[in-house]
């Protein structure tokens, strides 16, 4: 007989089925993309297609995003540290202490002894994901980067630069500087990689002892450059950091084992059947929030405030002067006549981009004035004032 362990988290889904020898026979790991629904179905559909829904007799679910399938009647939820402790030890058995680190959660266990579990100590992260694979996977994007290139680009680092790991808004700050210091991105990637580390280290771990060797498991095991600093920051040698080949579905794993153990019966198809008649939204009733639209707010709130100087008029050139602010989230450039009247101005984000940014800011002034306007004097502000003025004025 099989059992079954489902592992529902911020940004994927795990399934993970195994025997009664807990060999695993099945593993699967899924991005849901927030699409939980349909992809739990399409992944227990796969599951049914290779396996007997009668030979899968035990099974359980666990993971922030699975209460709603306990609700259902057709499974049982365990405790996802419960689960990812069952999980690691039955992985190995010498194990001292878990690093977990998932799409929004990180969680830090230590005082394992064996299959003797009376002297653990717990530590997670709290609401902020700061130092998670979201983090990761919020600042790749602002790089307009591939989450899955993450380790190859960090593989080629030769320095690694001081980046903020306890928030985001910091950490995009000290990237964006190191930018228009023409820090490689190579570099860059692995210093965010040890900015994570550090503040795991400080947010999560704290004087917690570190008992040696360490499992590593959650999605960011899949991170090289994460694997590096973790070896570095908590002076680990090669043997004292394990990751198992399930690492990504260890909480899954641990599922399926307390379900054997507890006797905790599944029926796959019940199951199946009870999630294709939910809604779409089925999230937890008490975690709703319910906050007013913001349409009304600021409403007509501009209007008159950028009244732009017409040139129509104009028979000849139009000296103007220009101004670029370059800040890590957005890039503004504004034309000023010589009677300080505003001429045109353009608004864009700078997406990790300073220099690519003001680029199509002066083109979209010159697509929009031509050889109207004559810039006699310009100016650079804000974090990116330094790389762009040397860009902007010849």
């Amino acid at each position: 007989m099989y059992s079954v362990g489902i592992d529902i988290g911020y940004s994927s889904i795990k399934v993970t089925l195994m025997n009664g020898e807990h060999e695993i026979k099945y593993n699967r790991y899924l991005l849901h993309k927030g699409r939980v629904k349909e992809n739990l179905i399409s992944t227990i559909e796969d599951l049914l297609a290779n396996y007997q829904a009668e030979e899968i007799k035990y099974g359980s679910v666990t993971g922030s995003g699975s209460k709603f399938l306990s609700k259902t009647g057709e499974a049982a939820f365990v405790n996802e540290v419960a689960a990812i402790v069952e999980g690691s030890t039955v992985t190995n058995e010498k194990i001292g202490s878990i690093v977990e680190i998932g799409g929004e959660s990180a969680k830090f266990i230590t005082g394992l002894n064996g299959l003797d579990k009376t002297q653990l100590e717990i530590a997670m992260n709290s609401n902020c994901s700061a130092g998670t694979g979201a983090f990761l996977e919020e600042q790749m994007s602002r790089l307009k980067l591939r989450l899955e290139d993450y380790s190859v680009y960090a593989a080629r680092a030769k320095s690694i630069p001081r980046i903020a790991g306890r928030c985001s808004v910091f950490a995009k700050t000290d990237i964006i500087h190191h930018q228009q210091e023409g820090v490689p991105m190579e570099d860059i990637l692995l210093g965010l990689a040890y900015a994570v580390i550090r503040n795991y280290k400080g947010a999560v771990m704290k004087k917690l002892p570190l008992q040696k060797p360490i499992l590593f498991v959650g999605g960011v095991a899949h991170n090289q450059g994460i694997i590096t600093a973790l070896k570095d920051v908590l002076n680990l040698a090669e043997e004292e950091l394990i990751i198992p080949l399930c690492f990504s579905n260890i909480g899954a794993l641990g599922a399926a084992v307390i379900a054997a153990k507890d006797n905790t019966t599944i029926d796959l198809k019940k199951l199946l059947n009870s999630i294709e008649q939910l809604e779409e939204d089925y999230g937890e009733a008490d975690d709703e929030v319910a906050l007013p639209k913001l349409t009304p707010f600021g409403e007509d709130d501009s209007l008159g405030k950028h009244i732009c100087k017409s040139i129509n008029n104009y028979q000849s050139t139009i000296d103007c002067y220009l101004g670029v602010d370059v800040g890590s989230t957005s890039t503004n450039l504004v034309l000023l006549n010589t009677e300080n009247e505003i001429v045109s101005y353009k608004y864009l984000r700078t997406l990790g981009n300073p220099v690519e940014a003001v680029r199509t800011g002066l083109q979209e002034l010159r697509e929009e004035l031509g050889d109207r306007v004559k810039v006699i004097g310009a100016g650079a502000t804000g974090s990116g004032r330094y790389m762009i003025g040397e860009l902007i004025v010849p």
